[in-house]
């Protein structure tokens, strides 16, 4: 079999080596293996190792009397006998673990009768009799007992295991080294009686032992050589190492903090120690040495600086003093020695043996110099324990030294400055960088652009303290810091950590405490346990990735086993390494994973990534110490948990390990449950659909109820306006009421009323019969343009009477078409109609006709005006029937006919309409109407009209009469109906001086300029409507006490309560008999002149009984407590009353004069008057004094004024009162 003769090789292999070995032991140079160790302290049952084996996942299996022990890189987990499980090893000890083929872990215990397989699925053993085992199983374990020396190899060493130690041999070259225990080494074999020797695949040797546990090493080892305090002449003096330097013969000079100075010779077989102490040193508290270019070695100590002589081996103090120490030293390209002291920047004087220092204040800004760097180009860079880094170049002039400064400190607003001004130590790199080791990180300094960059903020080096930095000229910087000691590769900034399990003397190094050997590359580190020596280029990466495996599952706060019960189910069918998919129930969404790197070349500097793929945005960092990622309150859904890991030298492992997790939803999120939401959704969504539809509907019906009842309405008022303007007129001429130079103008009026009245009615039987289907088209070829024209012309004379600009534009002088001559100018009157109520005075309206440029043989017809504008929500109902705007902007309201009709004719037209409007901008409507060329053959007998009188234009009316006679009362006719307004003037104009306003706004402002003693208004009209303009008439002190009549078609008793409530004295309904108006209009002013004549007679203090209303009471008694507050003033008179009733002197005449029938000026002197008869009815002055009291200044005119008031003078009014 292939195993016998592997086994056999291995024995002849054993004895080849046995047989050579014992000559060439004493000979081998020192240790270079450094083992760690795993024993009762730290896990193991037992210290007797007697079997190595390592599994598929990459665990590590030993074999105790303590029972069988499977290790993962930190923690241990030990499988012994249990009484109630059967599936346990029935013995503490085993005698051997061996893997198959297919590796299968396969355990035989002391007793040797059985054999037991472990189970990966379930965690735990099955036992097997050895006749039942397979064959090349009981053929290792066969091998394993005839051969206790065990041997293990790779293509450059073999490794024996002895009852003296651990073998090595070196194949290429047959040398021989062994392997012992040693005092004072913690990196040596903790046992020399060596049972077992195992290499593994990634190159890590493990060393089972008697009585010392399991010993491992990793054969990429950093060599890092380390000197420590020994007994005597066999080590440092003192392991805290402050100063390092080489001298000419290559010893290693080693500064203590407290204990002088080490002086190491490593050229022979072992290094040899030479100690100077306080015979020859001025202080032992060593800070710096140096050796400069003549083989001098410069000491600075704490209180003074001294000089070695190699040749004469004499120590020469050269400066002492009791309050500055030494800490740098460097020499320039010209042999110079600047030397850091706790005074500042100093220069040996050689010529003269003595330091010449420099004011800090004109060098280095700082005191505490820790660190000096002469660089390439000469200059000196200074680090300071206080003031950052400073960069002097110094100029040599005579004997005279002067510096070039540039200071580089700490900035907290910007990271293009030192994170910290306590700086340590420096160096130079091959690029020019200057690195700065600080308390708050380490960072490089590029002197070209004075930039500054911090380096690896996620790392050792982002935050803490570095106290020593060296670039080893092979593209790395290396910083030692209180965790360790990193390497930065200065090409591709990759960080490498390396801390007391690599052999480092411990994890905390030293201020400064380093050196550089450019002559063989070696670099020195001193820390508080010794002194670190290597060589860049001998620090191996080592290659292998860690394989990572998860080990652990807590759900709820409760850790899972395998086939373990948790609430009723076993949610782990097998271990986490055999699965690959973990299934949790809703409440069980708080979980965490736990997972370890089976890497065990310095695992605790393992690092570790992972990541929640539909949770997790980014991959989360840990490190050793925390190998667990946790997770609450998931929401339910699919998840893949990956975890990835990187070695201690920062190699990742390229393929992440993933778990797939499914959170399932709560009962009521699952898909039966959805889906009865969805169903239930649904049947809610149709109720309150058919709900709301019929909601719709009944209010819909409702609006177009109400919008027929509104129709009817405005239609009635559609009628009546002409019907008044017809049959009044008519009924005058019939009874020859009407001058005969009047009755042209009013026959011409009547029949415009009427011709208005026909066309209302054709557009209501036109509308009916678009509704039933009955009405077709008379098509006619025509020229379109001149035909639009025309029906542009018509509104000349409306656009000169509202001041609108009317433009008509046709690129076209002619375009022969099939159109509805009547239909079309219908469409048109609309249109222009409508955009003349909506467009206010000074605005525009364009009309164009041109080819449409988007519809191919089709005519576009555009009506641009700068009205008021839609609001975007109306645009698509203004199509409607009965549909009227719901629009702040009062205007006359129409009958909702007209732009339906319009639409509907269009629509007949086989064209479309469309409108665009923006609010206070204006209206555009744009027909479209296809170009028919062939005469239509359906027609319709063309509707009656009475040609009686050809058509004239609307006359414009002045707006006020000619009449100049001043003396007659003034009455103001508002109505938005010009034929109303005249024929209401020419009613009145021989008893009136008649003003016209055409709607509420500018009825409203002559009123307050003119004061008219009667005002007639329509209500429905533009602007302001009838009842707003009553209201705002009758609450304004101006014009409350003028009589107003509301003419109406409106003959609802809402309506007439409506303009009664507002303060209307009359309401009377169209069409209105002009008798009944005039009847009317002559009661109020007989009531105004009644009340005036009452208070004419009376005493002046009964005002009450002249006013009208409360405005008019409001007035009085403003105007009488303003004349008593200025009684005895003699100045006081009509215009200073009129100032401050906040009125014109013409305004308050009209006023005053309309209620009390008197001027200004009586109305204040019967005030006088009647408050002089009370001073003399009481006695309380006497004429003279009632005089002055009253406001006049001269008493005899007081006299005059009174008896021509009152009839009788002053004195016999008093003597009729005594009498």
């Amino acid at each position: 079999m292939n195993i016998v003769n592997d086994t056999a090789k291995k024995i002849t292999l054993i004895a080849i080596f046995l047989t050579t070995i014992f000559n060439t032991i004493n000979s081998q140079p020192a240790q270079n293996l450094k083992f760690h160790h795993l024993n009762v302290d730290n896990g193991l049952p037992q210290s007797s190792a007697y079997s190595i084996i390592k599994d598929k996942y990459g665990f590590m299996w030993f074999g105790t009397w303590g029972g069988a022990v499977r290790y993962d890189g930190y923690e241990v987990k030990l499988f012994r006998p249990s009484e109630n499980d059967s599936t346990a090893l029935p013995d503490y000890r085993i005698s051997c673990i061996v893997i198959d083929s297919i590796g299968n872990i396969w355990i035989e215990t002391e007793q040797r009768q059985f054999l037991f397989q472990y189970n990966y699925s379930l965690d735990n053993f099955k036992r097997y009799n050895k006749s039942n085992a397979p064959v090349e199983v009981l053929n290792q374990v066969e091998l394993w007992h005839n051969n206790h020396f065990k041997v293990a190899k790779n293509d450059k060493y073999i490794w024996q295991s002895t009852d003296s130690g651990l073998l090595q041999k070196q194949i290429a070259t047959g040398d021989t080294l062994l392997f012992q225990p040693m005092l004072n080494n913690r990196f040596a074999l903790s046992d020399k009686m060596i049972k077992n020797v195992y290499l593994d695949d990634e190159e890590n040797l493990w060393i089972g032992t008697e009585y010392g546990g399991v010993n491992f090493t990793n054969l990429y080892s950093k060599p890092f050589n380390t000197f420590t305090k020994k007994q005597a002449n066999k080590g440092l003096t003192d392991n805290v190492v402050r100063a390092i330097c080489k001298d000419s013969e290559g010893h290693i000079w080693v500064g203590s903090s407290n204990m002088g100075i080490t002086v190491i010779n490593t050229s022979g077989i072992e290094p040899t120690y030479r100690y100077i102490g306080k015979e020859n040193l001025c202080n032992l508290q060593i800070r710096s040495l140096h050796c400069d270019k003549e083989g001098k070695v410069w000491i600075g100590t704490k209180n003074g600086l001294m000089c070695y002589d190699p040749g004469s081996d004499k120590f020469v103090l050269c400066s002492n003093s009791a309050s500055n120490q030494f800490f740098a030293f460097a020499e320039d390209q010209n042999g110079r020695l600047w030397v850091g002291t706790m005074a500042g920047l100093a220069l040996f004087d050689r010529a003269n043996d003595k330091l010449k220092y420099f004011p800090p204040q004109k060098t280095t800004g700082g005191i505490y110099i820790r660190s000096i760097l002469a660089d390439k180009n000469n200059n000196l860079w200074v680090a300071t324990e206080d003031n950052g880094v400073t960069k002097l170049t110094p100029e040599f002039k005579d004997d005279t030294i002067q510096f070039k400064v540039e200071h580089y400190v700490q900035q907290n607003q910007s990271n293009n400055g030192l994170s910290s001004n306590r700086t340590y130590s420096l160096t130079e790199d091959s690029n020019g960088m200057i690195w700065i080791a600080s308390d708050q990180g380490l960072c490089y300094l590029n002197p070209q652009n004075d930039t500054i960059t911090r380096i690896a903020r996620e790392s050792n080096l982002s935050k803490g303290i570095i106290m020593a930095v060296l670039y080893d000229h092979q593209n790395s910087v290396w910083a030692s810091h209180k965790k360790g000691l990193s390497r930065i590769n200065t090409t591709s900034f990759t960080i490498q950590n390396f801390n007391i399990q690599d052999g480092l003397q411990g994890n905390e190094f030293s201020q400064n405490a380093c050196f550089f050997d450019s002559i063989n590359g070696e670099l020195f580190f001193g820390g508080v346990n010794g002194l670190n020596s290597f060589t860049s280029k001998d620090i191996k990466t080592n290659p292998y990735p860690p394989r990572v495996v998860f080990t652990g599952l807590n759900v709820m706060q409760k850790h899972i086993l395998p086939g373990q019960p948790i609430n009723n189910r076993v949610l782990l069918e097998k271990s986490l390494l055999c699965t690959n998919k973990l299934i949790l129930y809703y409440q069980e969404r708080s979980f965490s994973l736990e997972f370890v790197a089976l890497h065990y070349g310095n695992s605790s500097e393992n690092k570790y990534q992972f990541q929640l793929e539909g949770f997790d945005k980014h991959w989360v960092s840990t490190n050793a110490t925390n190998r667990k990622a946790s997770y609450n309150n998931l929401p339910p859904g699919e998840y893949i948990f990956k975890v990835k890991a990187a070695n201690s030298d920062g190699v990742w492992n390229p393929t992440p390990k993933t778990m797939h997790i499914v959170i399932l939803p709560p009962w009521w999120l699952t898909w039966w449950a959805i889906g009865f939401y969805l169903v239930l959704t649904t049947s809610i969504i149709w109720l309150i659909y058919n709900y709301l539809t019929s909601k719709i509907n009944a209010k819909r019906a409702q609006e177009i109820h109400q919008a027929k009842l509104k129709f009817f309405t405005e239609v009635s008022h559609e009628f009546r306006t002409p019907l008044t303007l017809i049959i009044d007129p008519l009924e005058k001429l019939m009874t020859g009421k009407i001058a005969h130079q009047d009755a042209d103008s009013i026959f011409k009026m009547m029949y415009r009323n009427a011709k208005q009245l026909l066309e209302l009615i054709n557009q209501l039987l036109d509308f009916r019969k678009l509704e039933s289907g009955h009405l077709t088209l008379s098509l006619q070829k025509s020229d379109l343009i001149a035909f639009v024209k025309n029906s542009v012309a018509a509104f000349e004379n409306q656009a000169l009477a509202q001041n609108i600009s009317l433009e008509f534009e046709a690129p076209l002088t002619s375009l022969q078409i099939c159109f509805d001559k009547q239909k079309l100018n219908m469409v048109l009157n609309n249109l222009l109609s409508n955009s003349f109520k909506f467009t206010p005075e000074n605005g525009s309206i364009h009309i164009k006709v041109y080819l449409s440029d988007k519809v191919e043989k089709a005519v576009c017809i555009q009506v641009i005006d700068t009205g008021t504008g839609i609001e975007k929500h109306e645009l698509n109902r203004i199509f409607e029937l009965f549909y009227q705007s719901g629009s702040p902007i009062k205007q006359t309201p129409g009958s909702g006919i007209g732009l339906a009709l319009t639409h509907e004719l269009v629509k007949l037209h086989k064209g479309h309409i469309e409108v665009k409007s923006q609010i206070n901008k204006g209206t555009d409507f744009s027909i479209t109407l296809p170009i028919m060329e062939n005469d239509s053959t359906e027609s319709i007998q063309s509707e009656t009209i009475f040609n009686i009188l050809p058509e004239t234009n609307t006359p414009i009316v002045k707006k006020e009469s000619k009449k100049t006679d001043n003396d007659l009362p003034i009455m103001l006719i508002i109505d938005d109906n010009s034929d109303i307004r005249n024929y209401i003037t020419t009613h009145f104009k021989t008893e009136f001086k008649i003003i016209q306003a055409a709607n509420g706004a500018e009825g409203y402002s002559q009123a307050i300029e003119t004061i008219p003693d009667i005002i007639i208004s329509d209500v429905m009209m533009p602007d302001t409507d009838g009842f707003e303009l009553c209201q705002k008439l009758k609450t304004d002190q101006h014009t409350s006490h003028i009589p107003i009549i509301l003419l109406t078609a409106r003959q609802s008793d809402e309506s007439k309560t409506e303009g009664y409530k507002t303060g209307a004295d009359a309401y009377i309904t169209k069409p209105f008999n002009s008798d009944v108006l005039s009847a009317r209009v002559n009661n109020l002013l007989e009531q105004r002149r009644q009340l005036r004549e009452l208070f004419t007679g009376s005493t002046g203090k009964e005002l009450k009984k002249v006013a009208v209303n409360s405005a008019d009471e409001i007035f009085l008694e403003k105007a009488s407590g303003i004349i008593a507050q200025y009684l005895d003033d003699p100045q006081f008179n009509i215009d200073f009353l009129a100032e401050k009733m906040n009125m014109s002197r013409s305004q308050f005449y009209r006023k005053i004069k309309a209620l009390t029938n008197k001027s200004g000026n009586d109305f204040i002197m019967s005030f006088r008057m009647d408050k002089a008869l009370e001073y003399l009815k009481e006695g309380r002055y006497n004429i003279t004094e009632t005089a002055y009291k009253v406001g006049y200044n001269v008493p005899a005119n007081f006299t005059r004024a009174f008896t021509k008031y009152f009839g009788k003078t002053p004195t016999n009014y008093i003597e009729s009162i005594k009498q």
